[in-house]
């Protein structure tokens, strides 16, 4: 869906959040390089960070759920909690392929891409993106991105086709059956 309304931000507050949220993780990335982090505490930062950042709509979660907020978030630090979930795992994935490098730059678009491209990769059928971040969610151990990525149009077009053909087998093969 296109939203065509222009949403009014005088102030420009959304892009400054949006800058401060991709600014934020500079300083840790830098800490953890230069403490030579281990792969597992990298991971754990990830994990504590993406969790801080939901803190207020886990609560909620976990308020309609009759369970108390600190029960919610100390569920999903254990390991293999968060990556049993499609998005929240893959979101996590990024975050700390991301973490691990620290020399990459973040850019403007950062937050809309860490939110939006996992949370598609994780549903849809066919994911287009920028090179970087179809990079990160292709590297993606646990779970696997369930769209077929592509980080470009040309590369794309193969992968909406097959789609597309798997999809009208589907339908063909769901109106043969009908007809038993």
């Amino acid at each position: 869906m296109l939203e065509t309304q222009a949403i009014e931000d005088p102030n420009d507050v959304g892009l400054q959040a949006r800058e401060a949220w991709a600014q934020k993780w500079v300083p840790i990335a830098v800490a953890l390089q230069r403490d030579g982090a281990s792969a597992e505490v990298v991971a754990h930062v990830a994990r504590a960070n993406l969790l801080l950042d939901a803190a207020d709509d886990l609560g909620t979660v976990g308020r309609a759920l009759g369970r108390l907020p600190d029960e919610v978030i100390q569920a999903l630090m254990q390991p293999g909690v968060l990556e049993g979930q499609p998005m929240l795992g893959l979101m996590f994935q990024v975050l700390t392929t991301r973490l691990h490098n620290a020399g990459q730059r973040p850019e403007r678009g950062d937050l809309f891409d860490f939110v939006y491209l996992p949370c598609a990769a994780a549903d849809a059928d066919v994911l287009v993106g920028e090179r970087r971040m179809i990079g990160y969610l292709r590297g993606a151990r646990r779970p696997h991105a369930r769209a077929a990525l592509a980080a470009s149009l040309p590369e794309a077009v193969p992968l909406v086709e097959a789609a597309l053909s798997v999809d009208a087998k589907r339908l063909t093969d769901r109106s043969a059956g009908a007809d038993c």
